[in-house]
């Protein structure tokens, strides 16, 4: 896995840098941001996150709303976004955090809520904590998380523009929600860790899952496998077909269905 031990290693500095010298956990505080769509058509956003708990929504009547809740200047975010030919591209980061903290009792929790109309391609690259991803609202396009350590729940149920997910995972449990009526065919790749992997998948949609390598015990449920792959009712009479490739880690993958 290519992007495994980077993120790992990433999530090991993350750690380190909250839990070892010189800074003190500081009062918390609560920012409140929110970026204007401008003249973009689409946008592309990349949201950067060292170390905390990351929730993602839609339902903002401009681009963002972002709320973040933190207790050290070293986990201080910093947003930037610019238009370029009606492109958008719009940062959210943890500043490179130089200091430390010497306890455990640090806070960093962000809240992004974005526009559900505008065409979105979302990167995410979290390096250790908890995510919380309701995005089956926003006019997904394009979806890439990479993640070093810690849980996730993704919801993308009933996308109607998502073409192309892929997901890298480090260390931690992962639950991917793809229920509802998809609009478009999807091609998606995930790449498991160390961890359990769920995925919930639609019934009206056909779906094609080829899962190889990994450690860990496969739970088809109602699926059927079909060759090298594992295939619901739905698959080669729907009109739109999730074609899903899982290269497993260690841990066991669960496929449900309904």
């Amino acid at each position: 896995m290519r992007i495994f031990k980077f993120l790992c290693l990433f999530a090991l500095i993350a750690v380190l840098v909250l839990t070892s010298g010189c800074t003190e956990p500081g009062e918390l505080r609560t920012e409140s941001h929110s970026v204007d769509l401008g003249d973009a058509k689409s946008v592309h956003a990349l949201v950067r996150m060292g170390a905390g708990n990351l929730e993602l929504s839609g339902g903002s009547e401009q681009l963002l709303n972002s709320t973040f809740t933190y207790n050290a200047d070293a986990l201080r975010p910093e947003i930037e976004y610019e238009v370029t030919d009606e492109s958008g591209r719009l940062v959210v980061r943890q500043r490179d955090v130089s200091e430390s903290i010497t306890r455990r009792e640090f806070r960093n929790e962000w809240k992004l809520r974005f526009n559900n109309d505008v065409p979105l391609l979302l990167s995410i690259e979290f390096g250790a904590g908890d995510g919380n991803l309701e995005l089956g609202s926003l006019n997904l396009t394009e979806v890439d998380l990479q993640m070093g350590a810690g849980d996730v729940q993704m919801n993308l149920s009933g996308s109607q523009a998502l073409t192309r997910l892929s997901l890298e995972m480090g260390v931690g449990d992962a639950v991917v929600d793809l229920r509802g009526d998809w609009g478009q065919d999807l091609d998606a790749r995930i790449e498991g860790g160390v961890g359990a992997l769920t995925l919930r998948l639609p019934e009206t949609s056909g779906v094609r899952i080829k899962v190889k390598g990994g450690l860990g015990e496969i739970k088809a449920g109602d699926l059927v496998q079909d060759g090298d792959a594992y295939v619901n009712e739905a698959y080669g009479s729907s009109d739109v077909t999730l074609d899903i490739e899982v290269e497993g880690g260690v841990g066991e993958v669960f496929l449900e269905t309904g």
